[in-house]
């Protein structure tokens, strides 16, 4: 639903509200696991509207985000520490990003887990 307001000094302005039914249909969408391939922006918008879900359903998407980072960082790991050192430089320095990236989302993601609880 929607009202305009009018504004002396600025345009006007429209003012919305969710309807009852919105909420309803909110509250089915964010019970949906987000998917690929906008799985980390589908759940930050979900994480963002999460006030009208349940918080323990938003708990385990963020912990399978989690636990798919943590696969990555093993891989990566992994690679790391066979990395041919002669040559590697480049190679190095994108492996270093993805080590450094994924840290953060584990890092967050332990954060927003311990919230939710």
């Amino acid at each position: 639903m929607s009202r305009r307001v009018r504004q002396d000094t600025r345009p006007d302005k429209h003012l919305y509200r969710i309807t009852p039914e919105g909420i309803v249909a909110l509250r089915k969408w964010l019970e949906l696991a987000p998917l690929e391939p906008d799985a980390e922006r589908i759940l930050l918008i979900k994480l963002f509207f999460a006030e009208h879900g349940d918080p323990e359903v938003m708990r385990g998407f963020v912990r399978e985000f989690r636990a798919k980072a943590e696969l990555l960082a093993r891989d990566l790991a992994e690679i790391e520490a066979n990395a041919d050192r002669d040559g590697d430089r480049f190679h190095g320095m994108t492996r270093a990003y993805g080590l450094a990236v994924t840290a953060a989302i584990i890092a967050w993601a332990h954060s927003v887990e311990e919230e939710l609880a």
